[in-house]
């Protein structure tokens, strides 16, 4: 075999095994038609759209974030 029919021949076989990667690939596709059905539906729908809201304030310099404020103190620190 020359050159020309190997170049050839390669480029069938590509040409042929995308065409195959491409059909097989819009098979799989998935077409879902029962949107917002089961629990994932049920879950997203009990979320909280922006979570960021409900946080606390962490910032030390905003908000008095102190955890040893109602510590005794050592009496025998004088």
């Amino acid at each position: 075999m020359n050159t020309k029919n190997i170049v050839l021949l390669a480029t069938v076989i590509i040409i042929v095994a995308l065409a195959a990667w491409y059909i097989v690939g819009k098979k799989a596709a998935p077409t879902s038609s029962t949107a917002g059905q089961g629990l994932g539906a049920d879950i997203y729908e009990q979320t909280v759209p922006n979570a960021a809201e409900k946080l606390p304030e962490t910032n030390p310099f905003k908000a008095e974030s102190n955890p040893f404020k109602a510590v005794q103190t050592n009496p025998f620190g004088e």
